[in-house]
């Protein structure tokens, strides 16, 4: 009887360091997730975060939120991203998330307001638990800083 008197006295202690190990792809329950590597072209980044089958899935089925005009996120935020270009023009055109002068200040971009981020309050993408991390972030402030280009 003991032992399981102990085992009863660790149990909190033992289920909070294995929630703390998670291994899912959100960085979520304090595991180190790295970001995804690549260029910081926009055909890249699009790919790799807001196409249909990006980690972020911005224009995808499984958010539904920047596919058609119509969707949620597209009426709020007029971003559409179910193809790179129109991503593209509305990231940087009418929705006001990466503006001209954002490249002298990347950071300051409207778009980073609304990613989430593992310390950040950012809220897309949406049912979702993929994170934006820190790799993820400096990327998409390379292409902003290399002038927002359609490259």
């Amino acid at each position: 009887m003991k032992g399981f008197a102990q085992l009863k006295t660790l149990a909190p202690t033992l289920a909070l360091v294995l929630g703390c190990s998670s291994n899912d792809s959100s960085g979520a329950g304090g595991a180190s997730v790295a970001p995804i590597e690549g260029p910081a072209t926009w055909a890249a980044i699009y790919t790799d975060y807001f196409a249909p089958t990006g980690a972020a899935s911005c224009g995808g089925d499984n958010a539904a939120c920047h596919s058609s005009k119509g969707d949620p996120g597209a009426v709020v935020s007029n971003m559409l991203c179910a193809d790179a270009e129109e991503c593209f023009t509305t990231t940087t055109g009418l929705s006001g998330l990466v503006k001209p002068a954002d490249v002298d200040a990347p950071s300051n971009a409207k778009l980073f307001r609304f990613l989430r981020t593992s310390g950040g309050n950012g809220k897309m993408p949406m049912d979702s638990d993929f994170v934006f991390q820190d790799g993820d972030i400096a990327r998409i402030e390379d292409w902003i800083s290399n002038g927002a280009k359609n490259d």
